[in-house]
């Protein structure tokens, strides 16, 4: 028991060491590159400095697109952390910080289950360093702290069913509600539809929801889900519940994608695991293990759920990755004391190995040869070049060591990723804040407006209301700054506009003009 106690606080310093390294030294200084991280930071300043907290305010406007919570969350970070003033860390600190606290979850749920440490231990590694879940802890938008909720939930009730713990159910719904006020109805769609199965799944199903526990836990949940819809009124069960949730799963032509995206979208985010998958079929083929029931039901829950849904992105599916680590966990920690025997695992072995290095190779060679075409600098190609060579080497050691190699290339990958990659393409293909300055700069505290779509990213950056040009010709004022990145229309449209700058924007050019 002791020595067990001894494994287990070993395994979290571990893991609170990976998580250190891998998330938070470069978390900071690379700039907003996905589209919805601005909106939450515009909000959650407007937050501090005017007071919009029941209702955000994104540049000028009431936003009830989405609730509330992750607005509160970056605005007490950066209440907390940097003097109630916005930035890249502080807004992205909860993401990190609710991604931390799902792999610790995730440990100790399979620790306590299986009461098998080194089963948990490689499944919260998993989950550490897949490729999606490393990229999401590190943005300041709602799908990491969603999946903490989503996570904790799942496990509160089903420990609160099973082991008949009142307040591990009671929990599991204020769970949901706050995952709820975090992301709309699917914090309660994922938690209740996967117990709900899984329980059916053991026949307990009528028992459970005959307790008193359960219509309590319920009850708080509608408590803390449903004020914030309530207050906002009818404007937001249009837009958010009806026109973002049932609209966009049901019908929308303008994001349709094939029902089978995820099959070739999860493995690519699941990276470097999913070269693992072969093996792991071969495992469960080997034979079928009962203990991991409910992460089936969850994963395969999760993945149907979002594939019949007519909108799909990557990161609609993150909820899945819990379950899909604990599988891969499982997986590793039994072929530990099998590879070494030169029998029916060997080939397995071979095209998981294939699987690695040649999709290691691809990546490596189209990521960071796009930098060096971007931008070429002998001290970039000397620090890749480096890296990849002590990557490689450490690789190569490793070849026939399954587990060990797959330990090492996934650490590295996710190392390499977050504090080389990462700041690279940063610098290389100007992120917003690049231009942004520069516009923010050269209008000082003039007028600006903007020609086409207003992005959340250059808005924070640029730190000012900004409103689209009105194109009638009684509003147009001489003097006007306008930028945008239809430069060729815009000109056509407006020829005596003056030039001040144009900069290389990701794939596109943002440029800045002076009416006359």
């Amino acid at each position: 028991m002791i020595a067990e106690n001894y494994k287990k606080i070993i395994h979290l310093l571990l893991l609170t060491a990976i998580f250190a390294a891998v998330i938070l030294p470069t978390m900071g200084r690379v700039s907003l590159w996905e589209i919805d991280e601005g909106r939450y930071l515009v909000c959650a300043q407007n937050a501090i400095d005017k007071g919009r907290w029941i209702i955000p305010e994104y540049n000028g406007r009431p936003r009830i697109a989405k609730p509330p919570l992750m607005v509160w969350l970056v605005a007490a970070s950066s209440v907390l952390f940097n003097h109630g003033k916005v930035n890249e860390f502080t807004a992205r600190l909860p993401s990190a910080v609710a991604a931390f606290l799902t792999v610790l979850l995730l440990y100790l749920f399979i620790y306590n289950r299986l009461k098998d440490p080194d089963t948990a231990f490689f499944s919260a590694f998993v989950l550490l360093t897949s490729y999606l879940f490393v990229k999401q802890a590190r943005f300041a938008i709602t799908d990491m702290v969603l999946l903490f909720f989503v996570t904790s939930s799942i496990f509160a009730l089903i420990n609160g069913f099973e082991q008949e713990k009142r307040w591990s159910v009671i929990g599991g719904f204020i769970l949901m509600g706050f995952g709820f006020m975090d992301k709309g109805p699917v914090a309660f769609v994922i938690p209740s539809c996967v117990v709900l199965l899984y329980l059916y799944s053991r026949q307990i199903l009528t028992d459970s929801l005959k307790k008193r526990e359960t219509l309590i836990g319920f009850l708080l949940f509608l408590a803390i889900s449903v004020w914030w819809p309530l207050y906002v009124g009818k404007p937001y069960w249009e837009k958010f519940i009806i026109g973002s949730n049932v609209k966009r799963f049901a019908y929308n032509p303008s994001w349709r994608t094939s029902m089978f995206f995820y099959l070739f979208n999860f493995p690519a985010n699941f990276f470097v695991w999913s070269a693992f998958i072969p093996v792991v079929f071969h495992l469960i083929k080997r034979k079928t293990p009962d203990e991991l029931s409910l992460f089936f039901i969850w994963f395969c829950f999760v993945f149907v759920l979002f594939s019949i849904s007519d909108t799909k992105r990557s990161s609609y599916i993150l909820p899945l990755y819990p379950a899909a680590a604990a599988i891969t966990g499982w997986a590793l920690n039994r072929l530990k004391p099998l590879e070494n025997r030169l029998t029916e695992f060997e080939r397995t072995c071979r095209i998981s190995k294939t699987l690695l290095f040649t999709s290691l190779a691809a990546i490596g060679v189209s990521g960071f040869g796009k930098i060096l075409l971007k931008t070429f600098s002998l001290d970039w190609l000397f620090t890749i070049l480096a890296v990849s060579a002590v990557y490689a080497f450490i690789l190569y050691i490793l070849r026939e060591k399954t587990v060990k190699l797959f330990l090492s290339a996934a650490l590295g990958f996710a190392l390499i990723y977050t504090n080389v990659y990462q700041p690279l393409a940063d610098k290389a293909f100007h992120s917003p804040k690049y231009c942004s300055s520069m516009i923010k700069e050269a209008v000082k505290d003039g007028p600006l407006f903007v020609y086409g779509s207003i992005r959340a990213n250059e808005l924070f950056y640029i730190n000012r209301e900004i409103h689209k040009l009105d194109l009638s010709e009684k509003a147009r004022t001489k003097g006007v700054y306008v930028y945008t990145r239809k430069p060729r229309k815009f000109e056509k449209r407006f020829p005596h506009a003056e030039k001040i700058l144009c900069c290389s924007y990701q794939k596109e050019t943002l440029c800045l003009y002076k009416l006359k």
